[in-house]
């Protein structure tokens, strides 16, 4: 699993812009509410979750922020949605 981490990341630009956005007035209440989750996502707002090695000879501790686990977040579930996609295809080729 790799550690890096892009320059840019589409959470940190709505996090940076989020209140001049809602204050235009451009979105009805449910598309607020996506922006806002959006911009929540895997920030301490949602806290945290803990990841340790099971080896008890390892003393590797990694901690992560929670996300929304929403289909529509590439970053809560973006790697469950390919890998859905993965096996369907997998699915109509198995016959």
């Amino acid at each position: 699993m790799s550690n890096y981490r892009p320059k840019y990341e589409i959470g940190d630009i709505i996090r940076q812009h989020k209140q001049v956005v809602i204050e235009a007035g451009y979105l009805n209440a449910h598309k607020k509410k996506v922006f806002t989750n959006l911009a929540n996502c895997k920030t301490a707002v949602l806290g945290y979750h803990q990841d340790k090695c099971d080896n008890p000879e390892c003393s590797y501790e990694h901690y992560s922020y929670n996300g929304y686990r929403n289909r529509h977040f590439p970053k809560c579930n973006g790697l469950k949605k390919e890998k859905w996609l993965i096996d369907r295809e997998a699915d109509l080729f198995a016959h």
